[in-house]
């Protein structure tokens, strides 16, 4: 009896540490809100964020899953991706094909999409697709992409009034860019990187589990 509650105990500690380690990151707070990132190769399969070394041909697309919270009511939002040092969009190793507004495609990397005032607490979530720039001068090496989120209050009316606020900024994605130029035979390096995202810690935890399984029947043989 105490060997079950041991191995039975022993499984719900591995299987809650696993758990824990694929839920997603907590968001990045400020006084107004929130804000949590995520990245896809595909669009399907979705990793937290800041997601390290993605690996991207020169014309290929990839997205970022923003979710945005406000903890205020009537608080304005407006967000942008940018890269250190660069500050011309002919400079920029990325460009926006779709998200702010969707269907409009080549919106300006560099521009500040506001989303107005967000009258109520409340959180929404947009998908951004954004492509390496086949013309990127900076390649065979690493760029980061990075977000900022500003939110801003107004403090009284009228000429007297001001606005006051908090940001948001981190790196979502360093990304290496290749010299090649994306085809579409590209596509199986997808499956390569989704499956190469299962880390070496969730297959010994997996490993485990399994051999504890074992173990329990084991037992339970021996004892018969």
């Amino acid at each position: 009896m105490k060997n079950k509650r041991f191995l039975f105990i022993m499984i719900l500690l591995i299987l809650s540490c696993f758990f824990s380690s694929v839920t997603a990151n907590k968001p990045a707070t400020c006084g107004y809100g929130t804000c949590d990132t995520w990245f896809s190769f595909d669009g399907i399969n979705w990793h937290n964020t800041t997601y390290r070394n993605a690996e991207l041909h020169r014309g290929e697309s990839f997205f970022i899953k923003t979710m945005i919270s406000t903890t205020k009511p009537d608080i304005h939002v407006s967000i942008r991706f940018f890269e250190v040092g660069v500050n011309s969009n002919d400079d920029a190793s990325f460009e926006i094909l779709d998200g702010y507004v969707t269907g409009i495609i080549n919106q300006n990397f560099k521009q500040i999409y506001s989303f107005g005032i967000i009258d109520t607490p409340t959180r929404f979530e947009k998908i951004w697709k954004i492509k390496v720039c086949e013309n990127a001068s900076w390649w065979n090496a690493t760029s980061p992409l990075n977000i900022f989120v500003d939110f801003n209050e107004q403090i009284g009316e009228g000429w007297g009034s001001e606005w006051i606020g908090d940001e948001i900024s981190y790196t979502v994605a360093t990304i290496y860019i290749k010299k090649s130029v994306f085809s579409p035979v590209d596509n199986s390096e997808l499956v390569s990187e989704n499956v190469k995202y299962l880390s070496l810690n969730h297959i010994i935890m997996i490993s485990i589990l399994i051999g504890l399984i074992f173990l329990s029947f084991l037992l339970k043989f021996k004892k018969h």
